[in-house]
């Protein structure tokens, strides 16, 4: 999960509270999606980055 403002959409009152915990409690900061985004994009021409898994430590 990603820490983000995408879930003050949720309109089920419930869910988003439940969601903004798990967000608060291990969610991965927007930055650092966005630096692993950034590395893969700046790779060379002759590299291929076939797939990219991104996730928060305590889950690897």
């Amino acid at each position: 999960m990603v820490q983000s403002e995408l879930l003050h959409t949720v309109s089920d009152p419930t869910l988003r509270h439940t969601l903004q915990a798990q967000s608060e409690a291990s969610g991965m900061p927007a930055k650092a999606i966005a630096h692993a985004i950034a590395y893969a994009i700046d790779q060379p021409d002759d590299v291929e980055v076939g797939s990219l898994v991104i996730r928060p430590t305590s889950q690897a």
